[in-house]
């Protein structure tokens, strides 16, 4: 290959981080990426390990901060069950002198209300099923977390969606537009692109470590 400043031949090396580039040794020509990475790898800066120090911050954040949030959901939950039980315990005959008192009041006026009562006991009902169903979800989350974590950081390690900004519908995508349907396709995109950008935080932290750890071992 001849230079393109000089016509002379141009050499073939190998730069600091590995690379190939192109060097003429007659004029000079491509001394700059040669030089790019110092000619040699250059141990990391305080500088690096600061900004390191930065993202691990920022991805245990992003590792802990939903586990210690669903740990203290499930703890409300627990500790709203047993209160509800000791307060049921407390008064064991609450419920007895209460339908005692509506029975009797029924019938004083002659006229019992039992739909209320139906809806009453229907309400209740519904509310203990939905608190049960969501101590299931929450207990299954905890439990999981840490599984469900290490498959969300490896889809965000291989996954990387692309999707076209301008494409994306009307007014940056705020509104749908409705002459094509691909800005369907491209706001799903960026959507999950935004749920695996904390996965990539995290994955690239990673990264990061080892390559300065490499770089401080050499």
């Amino acid at each position: 290959m001849e230079c393109p400043s000089c016509r002379e031949q141009v050499e073939q090396k190998e730069r600091g981080d590995g690379e190939l580039v192109f060097y003429c040794p007659a004029c000079g020509w491509g001394k700059e990426n040669l030089a790019a990475s110092g000619g040699s790898r250059a141990s990391p800066s305080r500088t690096a390990w600061l900004k390191l120090a930065g993202l691990w911050v920022l991805s245990l954040a992003i590792i802990l901060g939903p586990w210690a949030g669903l740990a203290y959901w499930q703890a409300s939950l627990g500790a709203g069950d047993s209160g509800g039980t000791a307060s049921a315990k407390a008064a064991p005959g609450s419920d007895a002198s209460a339908d005692a008192d509506g029975k009797a009041a029924s019938e004083s006026s002659g006229e019992p209300d039992k739909a209320e009562k139906v809806a009453e006991r229907m309400r209740e009902k519904i509310t203990a099923s939905g608190e049960r169903f969501e101590k299931r979800v929450v207990d299954f989350l905890v439990g999981w977390y840490w599984l469900i974590l290490a498959a969300y950081l490896a889809i965000a390690a291989v996954v990387t969606p692309s999707y076209d900004p301008e494409s994306t519908g009307l007014f940056g995508g705020a509104i749908d537009d409705p002459t094509t349907a691909e800005d369907n396709f491209h706001r799903a995109m960026r959507t999950l692109a935004m749920i695996l950008a904390p996965g990539k935080i995290v994955c690239s932290t990673v990264s990061r470590t080892v390559r300065l750890g490499i770089d401080a071992a050499r």
